[in-house]
């Protein structure tokens, strides 16, 4: 029994804190919920669908079309009608009536292969919609991943600064014991707790911008910004591809360039679209018909008709006025800009890539750069501790320790930030930013 109390004792201490502790956010879950909520990408989706729906035979013109018509007309009318026999009719009130029923069936079936073509620039426009909505997708999760990150890097620094406050109190108390022996001034103390304040208040605005963020973090994710959570503590190490392992998958993979490359498809279509209407084009018609006609006057009292109507049509326009040749020429000046468009595209990924490539170099050479810079600063802060609590160091210089600690430490954090950073812009140009 005895030996169960000091664990109920825990439990209870600890169970408030068990209670409210907050849910952490992964970056992984943050890409999920983001890609389920988003509003965005939500709109880009049905975008992307209504494109997809659009890839019919009836919309490209393969379907014949049928109509329906049935009316039915009633009129009282007066009538008096004198005839050269000298015999008169004359009729007031007199009612008539007629029922009308047709059906029109028409079928197209040749017009130069067009519909053919326009069946392929629905496939392709298809597959524009759904990369459109891949971009707004990567767009998203860049921005996403970028605000998970950033929030990552403030909760470091707002770790560094609850570090840094806690040497600033021990500076403070060691201050105070020195007060009291005699071996320093007020003014010693005064300075710590100046020194102290500036770190409390550098904590709360780091504390706010905390808050702001997770409160924009959630609006990405299009739920509740008021529900608070927590992050991880660390981000990814970078990672260093080959050169040409990137390439090769940045021309094959960017979202850009294969819009570009439909681009480019659509307008040899529109080519092929025009050139078929320089063809004559052959339609099959058939129809039925149902007329029904009562009337009180007239010479007929009853009429009824009924009957099938079919045959084929065939046209050809021999001259417009030189239009289909212009838009023709123009079609062809179309494909061709496509075709360049395509080039430039070609020339500006592989420039952004490079230059992407060489900053996450940099930035990964940076990371090691400050990893190294804050081993030393931290063993000259713990030397610089050491010797205040011996009092062979003053207040002022163990600060000058403590601020470069703070910058080493800031410096390494912002670097793996952006290295990061630069990281999902070249995962995005490749794009392998869907990997995630």
């Amino acid at each position: 029994m005895h030996s169960i109390r000091p664990f109920i004792f825990f439990f209870l201490v600890q169970f408030p804190i068990l209670l409210f502790a907050q849910e952490i956010l992964t970056s992984e879950q943050a890409i999920k919920i983001a890609l389920e909520n988003n509003y965005s990408i939500r709109i880009a989706r049905n975008q992307a669908e209504i494109s997809s729906n659009n890839v019919t035979y009836g919309n490209a013109g393969f379907m014949p079309s049928v109509d329906l018509n049935v009316s039915q007309n009633n009129n009282i009318q007066n009538s008096k009608q004198e005839f050269l026999s000298g015999q008169d009719n004359e009729k007031e009130n007199a009612k008539s009536s007629s029922f009308n029923l047709s059906g029109v069936f028409n079928w197209t079936l040749f017009d130069g292969l067009e519909m053919f073509t326009n069946y392929e620039k629905l496939k392709e426009l298809e597959a524009m919609g759904e990369l459109a909505a891949r971009v707004v997708i990567e767009r998203t999760i860049v921005s996403v991943l970028s605000s998970y990150y950033d929030l990552v890097r403030q909760k470091q620094r707002l770790q560094v600064i609850d570090k840094t406050i806690s040497i600033s109190e021990e500076r403070i108390r060691l201050a105070e014991e020195k007060f009291q022996l005699g071996a320093a001034s007020r003014l010693e103390i005064l300075q710590a707790q100046v020194d102290y304040n500036a770190d409390r208040s550098d904590q709360l605005n780091s504390e706010e911008i905390f808050r702001t963020s997770k409160i924009r973090l959630n609006n990405l994710l299009a739920r509740d910004i008021a529900l608070d959570f927590d992050v991880e503590d660390t981000i990814d190490t970078v990672s260093m591809p080959a050169w040409k392992d990137v390439y090769d998958i940045a021309m094959a993979n960017n979202t850009y360039l294969q819009m570009n490359n439909i681009d480019t498809r659509l307008t040899s279509l529109e080519l092929r679209s025009l050139n078929a209407r320089r063809m004559p084009r052959l339609n099959a018609n058939m129809g039925y018909s149902y007329l029904k006609s009562e009337s009180e006057a007239g010479f007929m009292k009853t009429n009824q008709t009924s009957g099938i109507n079919y045959g084929l049509s065939v046209g050809w326009n021999i001259f417009n006025g030189f239009n289909l040749n212009r838009q023709i020429a123009n079609a062809r000046i179309m494909k061709e800009n496509a075709e360049i468009e395509l080039m430039d595209s070609r020339s500006t990924l592989h420039t952004d890539l490079m230059a992407t490539y060489l900053s996450l170099q940099s930035k990964k050479q940076l990371v090691d750069f400050e990893s190294l810079n804050l081993e030393v600063a931290d063993r000259n802060l713990a030397i610089a501790m050491e010797r205040f609590r011996l009092g062979e160091l003053s207040g002022f210089e163990l600060r000058e320790a403590q601020k470069n600690y703070l910058a080493a430490e800031s410096r390494l954090i912002t670097a793996r930030y952006q290295a990061k950073i630069v990281e999902l812009d070249m995962n995005e140009i490749t794009g392998k930013i869907l990997v995630f």
